[in-house]
């Protein structure tokens, strides 16, 4: 008896699958008769110029969306990582009480914080005897072009207060409004403006949050406009008689609700019923 591997018979399956389908393939009655009626036509944001042309552009679409969107789309896990990393500084505390009971800075989860953060702690932070500059100079790091011409970073930041709150640290850092490095004269304004109004920080967040989400959203948008134009000429370059694609994506979340002569017959392929 012959066995068989498990990849096998997943080909095996597939290929049974495959040579039942007629998903793009148009009996001469069909051709001349009109697709269903559609209720969210996606891909006719774009305007249909024919196979040939389809078929051109097919192939710019497809480099700037995995392409350049594929560098774009790693964005989104960076943004996630670094939120979760912020999730895990939840109640750690440094080699100082931290005073749970004065004011805080009324930052939290609507900033991306999991708790709020006191003024003693941030107070702790800008007041720290080092200057910036003596902060990049004691805690240099390696194989970082900007931290070498004296920009400063978190690491280094989070370095010189170690003895401070973890979130305090970050809340304070992240209040620079940026993303890895940031100027040291920059930083040494605004801890110096911190110092005679920590409450500033709140607002610097509130801006960042509000420009990360703007950037993202813009992002993602692009992304899927440029998804939504390449699966579009491949579907007129190749398949314009594909029924579906005229009520895609409507007909994957309901696929009965198609008008009369087509039915379902096979994983929500359009067949007209003659």
């Amino acid at each position: 008896m012959v066995s068989l591997s498990s990849i096998e018979v997943v080909l095996l399956v597939c290929s049974i699958l495959v040579s039942g389908a007629s998903a793009f393939v148009v009996s001469p009655n069909q051709q001349q008769q009109q697709p269903p009626t559609c209720k969210s036509r996606l891909f006719l944001w774009f305007p249909d110029e024919g196979m040939e042309v389809a078929r051109k552009t097919f192939g710019w679409w497809l480099m700037g969306a995995a392409g350049s969107g594929g560098a774009a789309r790693t964005t989104f896990p960076n943004i996630y990582r670094e939120y979760m990393e912020l999730q895990e500084l939840k109640g750690s505390n440094g080699s100082s009480n931290n005073n749970k009971d004065g004011p805080t800075l009324g930052i939290g989860q609507g900033l991306g914080f999991p708790e709020d953060v006191s003024v003693a702690d941030v107070e702790q932070i800008v007041n720290n005897p080092l200057t910036v500059e003596e902060i990049t100079q004691q805690f240099p790091v390696e194989n970082n072009f900007l931290a070498a011409k004296g920009y400063l970073t978190y690491s280094a930041f989070s370095l010189a207060n170690a003895d401070a709150n973890p979130l305090a640290v970050r809340a304070v850092f992240d209040s620079f409004r940026k993303p890895k490095c940031v100027e040291p004269h920059v930083a040494q304004q605004l801890l110096n403006e911190y110092k005679q109004d920590p409450t500033q920080i709140r607002q610097n967040l509130i801006i960042k949050q509000a420009t990360l989400v703007m950037a993202a959203s813009s992002l993602l948008f692009l992304l899927g406009l440029a998804d939504l134009a390449t699966a579009s000429d491949f579907y007129r370059g190749w398949f314009p008689d594909w029924p579906g694609g005229t009520d895609f994506p409507r007909m994957c979340s309901h696929p009965k609700e198609v008008s009369p002569p087509f039915q379902i017959t096979f994983c929500g392929i359009f067949h007209r019923v003659d």
